[in-house]
């Protein structure tokens, strides 16, 4: 029996009426524009142009430094021994060979010169040991700076550089000193400041933040820091934009001195803000 063959039914395509078209035409239109609209809006708002400036730059390297009395006497036993007699207290000021302790066998210990007595954790009859000071002593009027800087900012320092200091306790004043010496000790590189600004008020142990100049540049050709993301810079020049890598020299807090010679004092600068 032969089955009887039926034809496919004709399939008709839906067509979009002429006003459907243009319609959806003019949406699409619209979400375009509007997308694009969005994008120039966000790039206007989320970008700073500038330009690159010339002016003096000056390089320093920064720190922490802690005031330390010049005149400290630290006093420790050799073996141990016993406090007989204690003529002094913690905080007091003392004079130049005046007595602060006595101990067994006769031993008794005087300031070597004016002070203040900033250590003396022990009383009468207490023994004492050769690991830990007895009394100390500090001429807390006669201090200097100590900072503690690595190697690569240690190697750029030298003598008599000129350093400001900025107090933990006194922002709104900065105060002047002159790099001493530089030297390493137990694997740090110690800095020590002279300066006769400190205040009166400073006590040893407290700290400032220091930067020592180590160049300066009367006519660089600066540029914002925040506007260098790994060593290049986009720019709009000819209005084209472009990124240049450049050769970065002196920097401060916020500009940077550029050595290469691909940048012009008329190229657009852009950047985030």
């Amino acid at each position: 029996m032969n089955a009887e063959m039926t034809p496919d039914a004709p399939t008709h395509q839906p067509r979009l009426s002429k006003g459907k078209f243009i319609l959806f035409a003019l949406i699409a239109a619209g979400v375009i524009l509007a997308a694009s609209l969005s994008y120039v809006f966000y790039f206007k708002t989320q970008t700073v142009i500038t330009h690159p400036r010339r002016g003096p730059i000056v390089e320093a390297i920064y720190g922490l430094a802690t005031a330390t009395a010049r005149n400290k006497f630290s006093f420790k036993v050799g073996l141990t021994k016993t406090v007989q007699k204690v003529h002094a207290t913690e905080g007091q000021m003392v004079k130049k060979g005046q007595a602060l302790m006595e101990l067994s066998d006769g031993m008794r210990i005087f300031a070597p010169f004016a002070g203040t007595v900033t250590s003396l954790p022990y009383n009468a009859g207490e023994n004492v040991f050769s690991d830990f000071p007895v009394v100390i002593v500090e001429d807390l009027s006669d201090q200097y700076m100590v900072a503690n800087l690595e190697q690569q900012g240690a190697i750029r320092v030298k003598k008599g550089m000129p350093v400001k200091m900025s107090f933990e306790t006194i922002r709104e004043k900065i105060y002047i000193g002159t790099v001493k010496t530089v030297f390493p000790q137990k694997g740090q590189f110690v800095v020590h400041i002279e300066s006769k600004e400190i205040p009166n008020d400073i006590l040893p142990g407290m700290t400032a933040d220091v930067s020592i100049v180590v160049s300066t540049k009367e006519n660089a050709l600066l540029v914002p820091i925040k506007a260098i993301k790994s060593g290049t810079i986009q720019i709009r020049r000819d209005g084209h934009r472009q990124k240049l890598n450049l050769k970065i020299g002196a920097m401060d807090s916020e500009w940077a001195e550029i050595i290469s010679d691909n940048l012009n004092e008329n190229d657009e600068i852009m950047m985030s803000k």
